[in-house]
Parts: structure tokens; sequence; C-alpha cells
């Protein structure tokens, strides 16, 4: 069997690397040329781009696992503040945005994929459809619905598909649709806002950024309801109970409205600082314009899944 010593003489020989372990770490009080950048220093730190010096306890195991247990609490950390403050604290997540503290929380748009996530997983153990939007609905309850029937109908002659056929691939392709495409209600709702909110100027990103914690918190109510209902169903038929507040759509509707009206009035006063009169005006306007908006959403989502299924 061949030596190490000789095998390592032989590299050296013929400049080959070998790739078993890392290069020798130079000593710490001697230039060290940064493997990301090429800045030669002495520091901890690259000064030109923050990498880090290795020393040879950087490649114990127990320095790897400490750094994987630091980026999973600090991350934890953030996940469980940005929901507590999100459903608690109407509009603070927006507001620290802009007074620049950021690094305590989720970034805008990771907290909406997390609530986008939680959401239509609740929506596949309910069985409920409040985005997805069937083609019953398209055809039959929608402004659009006219439109859309006439459309179902000729792409029906012309594939020589049931109208049984077509629904249950439109169905289909509607749930992958509509998780991708909830995220256009946002930018949306920013362009209403920015309507409203015109004096004084502000960045089209301020109503940007309320938008994304608004509809993350709208998205996190509809799924608890969704949850609420399911399990009042089954507590009813477990217990014979007479839950009739939670059967009735009237009572959950307005609940519902009554909830989201007076997240939307806090977070709005939080964030733009208006007085209570003209702040509670806007959020009469702001809310019925929400409405819209999933029309619209709607709209987009029908033609989008037409096209493609």
């Amino acid at each position: 069997m061949t030596d190490s010593t000789d095998i390592a003489v032989a590299e050296e020989a013929t400049g080959v690397a070998s790739d078993a372990a890392p290069p020798p770490l130079p000593r710490e009080d001697s230039d060290l040329a940064c493997p990301n950048c090429g800045e030669n220093f002495r520091s901890p730190f690259c000064p030109n781009c923050g990498e880090q010096r290795l020393a040879g306890k950087d490649y114990s195991l127990r320095r790897f696992l400490g750094e994987a247990f630091n980026i999973l609490t600090n991350f934890e950390s953030n996940l469980f503040r940005s929901f507590a403050s999100l459903i608690t604290r109407p509009g603070r997540l927006t507001a620290e945005y802009f007074k620049g503290r950021r690094k305590s929380y989720l970034k805008p748009l990771q907290l909406f994929i997390f609530c986008n996530l939680i959401f239509f997983f609740a929506e596949s153990l309910t069985n409920s459809h409040t985005l997805t939007t069937p083609l019953s609905t398209h055809t039959n309850l929608l402004p659009h619905s006219t439109l859309a029937r006439r459309l179902v109908e000729a792409e029906q002659q012309k594939r020589n598909l049931t109208y049984e056929d077509y629904r249950s691939r439109f169905d289909a392709a509607i749930e992958g649709q509509a998780k991708t495409l909830v995220i256009v209600m946002v930018p949306l709702y920013a362009l209403v806002l920015q309507m409203f909110y015109w004096r004084p100027r502000r960045y089209y990103v301020e109503h940007l950024v309320f938008s994304l914690h608004l509809f993350a918190f709208l998205l996190l109510l509809i799924a608890a309801m969704n949850v609420t209902l399911l399990l009042a169903l089954h507590v009813r038929r477990i217990f014979d109970l007479n839950l009739w507040m939670l059967q009735s759509d009237n009572f959950v509707t307005f609940l519902m409205l009554s909830l989201c009206a007076t997240y939307l009035l806090v977070a709005l006063r939080r964030t733009y600082g208006q007085g209570i009169v003209r702040t509670a005006l806007k959020c009469l306007a702001l809310a019925l314009c929400d409405l819209g908006v999933i029309q619209l959403y709607r709209f987009i989502l029908f033609f989008t899944t037409f096209y493609t299924v």
C-alpha cells in the first residue's frame, strides 16, 4: 500500500490539489487573500465583501451544528414575531418596515407567501373554494358569467366535450392557477391605496407593503374561519348541539366583514396617521374597493385558466 506521505509528495510534484481536505489555513497574523473577492486582509472579516476568515475550529462539527441552530432559532423567532404583530397589531409591520426596523421580522413578501401556503392548506382540508372559484360560479354568479358561459360553450363544441368533462378539467386546473395568481390582488389594491392617499405624496412601494400585510392577514382570517366552521360542524354532529350562528351565512358574512373592517381601520390609522373620521370614511370606501379587486382577480383567474386548461 502506498504511504500517505508519498502521495502528498507526488501531488505537490505534479501540481494536483487533493479534494480530501481543505488547504492549510494561514496564521491569524498573516495576510490572507479573500477566497470570495481576492482582497488581502488580516482582520476576522474581509473589509471589501465581508467574507469571514476561516480558522481550524470552523471545520468542527460543533461549529457547524451551532450555526445551523442559530439560523433556525433566529428564523423561528422572526416568524413568530411577524405573525404575532400581523394578527394583534394591525399596521405595525408596515410602520416598522418603513422606520427601518426590518431585522426582527420576515420580509413582507416572505410573510405573504407563508400566509398563502397556510390558506391553501386550510382550503384543501376544509374543501372550500373561497378564492379558487369553480367553473359553476364563473358561469352563473359573477359579473362576467354571460361571457364565461359563451366562451365555455364554444370551447365544448370545438373540443367535443360535455359540460361535466370540461368542468372537471377546469376545476382541477384552477386550483394551481389560484395559488400563484392570488398575489395579483396585492398590486391592484396598492394602486387603489395610492389614489386614496395621494397627499402627501408617497412611494407606490409603501402602499404595496401595506397591501402585502393586509392580504396576508385576510388569508389567515379566511383560513381560520373555514377551519372553525369545519370544527363546529363536527362538534355539532358529535354532541348534537345547535350552533345556529356558525351555520348562518348571514352571521358568518357579518362577522367576517366586521373583523376585516376593524382590522383595516386600525391598520390605516397606524400606517398613514390621519384622523379617525377621515380614516373611517376611507376605510369604508376601501372595503368596497376590496370587493372590486376580488372580482377583478376572479375575472383574470377565469381567463388564465380558460386558455391553459
